[in-house]
């Protein structure tokens, strides 16, 4: 099965990226990935900016339909993914 990890909007509310929080030594995006690839054969990020997760050891694949939104988000996620 394959998880996908969508890491995309603009960071209005929050004035900055949720998934750069760190907590406990990891940031958020690290410990979903962390999580994620305990539970997944298949494990890769969506996201609107690839190049701030590129430090990552995860495949990232940029949105296909940019300002699409969550949606767009999950559009991408079924292109790539390799199972169900």
């Amino acid at each position: 099965m394959t998880g996908a990890i969508l890491a995309g909007g603009k960071s209005v509310r929050m004035g900055f990226n949720k998934a750069l929080i760190k907590t406990n030594d990891e940031t958020i995006i690290e410990r979903t990935i962390r999580l994620f690839k305990g539970i997944f054969d298949h494990t890769f990020i969506v996201a609107n900016d690839v190049l701030l997760y590129e430090n990552l050891d995860t495949p990232i694949f940029a949105d296909i339909h940019k300002g699409a939104g969550s949606l767009g988000g999950i559009y991408t996620a079924l292109v790539h993914s390799k199972t169900a």
